[in-house]
């Protein structure tokens, strides 16, 4: 099995920043890029596709969503969580 070959930076956080933006509408667009850059700053997410590092950031806080929520996902997409959501200030 070979690695996928890597997406250029900008791509790969614009594709994330979007996954983001489907779990956050109402969130700052360029909030969601920075906290996109900041997910392909972890070596492990970034040789994730950008959808999968989004996702796998995620699993945290759509574990705690209702099962109806869940069931809305994207067709063959495991939804996982976040650690706390943008905007927060803990």
């Amino acid at each position: 099995m070979s690695a996928l070959p890597s997406l250029p930076r900008k791509t790969w956080i614009a594709a994330c920043s979007h996954r983001l933006q489907r779990q956050w509408p109402s969130i700052d667009p360029d909030q969601l890029e920075e906290l996109a850059d900041t997910l392909w700053q972890d070596q492990r997410l970034r040789l994730l596709e950008p959808t999968d590092a989004a996702v796998e950031w995620l699993q945290p806080v759509l574990a705690d969503q209702p099962k109806a929520a869940a069931r809305s996902a994207a067709p063959g997409q495991v939804e996982h969580a976040a650690v706390g959501q943008p905007g927060d200030d803990r």
